[in-house]
């Protein structure tokens, strides 16, 4: 299989920390390159897609973390696991 130049350019080689269902290719781009005034302008768009909320989810279900500030422990999120993400994508995309 041909690669293109652009994806052998900003596969992470060296970024073991890179969450792959996270970081699209023009991410990994922007960081191959420098992000222009050190900083990302929009987090929004990128922290609500539904691979990040779940690799997210898995993080904290692995760390066994403690309840957040709507007292919903690990046990009770992972029995309507689907649910509470996709709430939580709605209201994130709908700024509730």
């Amino acid at each position: 299989m041909e690669t293109t130049k652009q994806n052998a350019e900003t596969k992470p080689l060296n970024w073991g920390w890179v969450e792959t269902r996270v970081w699209t290719e023009r991410m990994l781009a922007a960081l191959a390159n420098g992000v222009q005034g050190g900083k990302w302008f929009s987090l929004y768009d990128k922290i609500n897609r539904p691979e990040v909320l779940e690799a997210a989810y898995q993080r904290v279900s692995k760390n066994k973390g403690a309840a957040g500030v709507d007292k919903i422990g690990i046990e009770r999120f992972e029995s309507n696991k689907h649910g509470y993400l996709n709430e939580l994508h709605t209201a994130l995309k709908t700024g509730s």
